[in-house]
């Protein structure tokens, strides 16, 4: 609910994962909202399992028809604070290789 989210971000970087160790390595930072954004091209053709794992609030949504954001779907997930910070299972997804 705090009026700089999602669109007026302190910070904005790349990073080589879905997770979000990747930009803030250690517990410095608490009470900020993030959003990810990514598109995944699986190495081989067929069912793909994703997961969900936060300590927050978290959604975790996904295409199965490519990168077009129109198809777009919410798979998993999470509610509350500091539940046992295990993975929400969503799938298996039909996925062709090589395409996003």
């Amino acid at each position: 609910s705090h009026p700089t989210f999602p669109d007026n971000p302190f910070v904005s970087t790349t990073i080589a994962g879905l997770d979000s160790r990747l930009a803030f390595p250690d517990n410095s930072h608490e009470a900020y909202g993030g959003r990810m954004r990514g598109v995944y091209v699986p190495p081989f053709s067929g069912r793909w399992i994703l997961y969900l794992r936060s300590d927050d609030n978290s959604e975790l949504w996904f295409n199965p028809n490519g990168a077009d954001p129109a198809g777009k779907i919410k798979v998993a997930q999470e509610f509350g604070c500091c539940a046992s910070f295990e993975a929400v299972r969503t799938g298996p997804f039909n996925l062709v290789g090589g395409q996003p």
